[in-house]
């Protein structure tokens, strides 16, 4: 995306492979969306937004994307934001929008991310030795 340029953009997610892209979080008008925030992607105009079940606006009830940085959207204006889009995330680093992080993240999410090509790791998942000695 042209004359965008995020300067806060920060990768200490737990992230151990990644793809990204910068890209535009609409704008709200109420609160912050904290990294780690799971994300939709409005089907009108592509821009992003957190993800949500209740599907509004349109297409925000898939998610698609992680937040890379905290984006402020306390005025109504779309925002500049990196959003990763493929790679390994920890469960504990991410977030449903209003949420506690690291919570509420359900295997149905997972799922979803992994078609798109992100992989939400548990602590349990991350801490199995593949091959322990005896």
């Amino acid at each position: 995306m042209a004359n965008i340029s995020i300067t806060n953009y920060d990768t200490s997610l737990g992230i151990r492979s990644e793809h990204t892209e910068q890209a535009v979080i609409a704008g709200q008008g109420t609160d912050n969306f904290i990294r780690g925030t799971i994300l939709g992607r409005i089907t009108s105009g592509g821009k992003y937004y957190p993800y949500n079940t209740g599907n509004s606006p349109s297409g925000t009830n898939v998610p698609v994307a992680i937040l890379l940085n905290e984006v402020d959207t306390t005025v109504s204006v779309d925002s500049p934001c990196g959003v990763m889009l493929t790679g390994e995330i920890d469960e504990d680093k991410c977030m449903i929008d209003g949420g506690t992080i690291g919570a509420n993240i359900t295997e149905a999410i997972k799922d979803t991310l992994r078609t798109y090509g992100i992989i939400v790791k548990s602590k349990t998942e991350i801490g199995v030795i593949d091959n322990p000695q005896a």
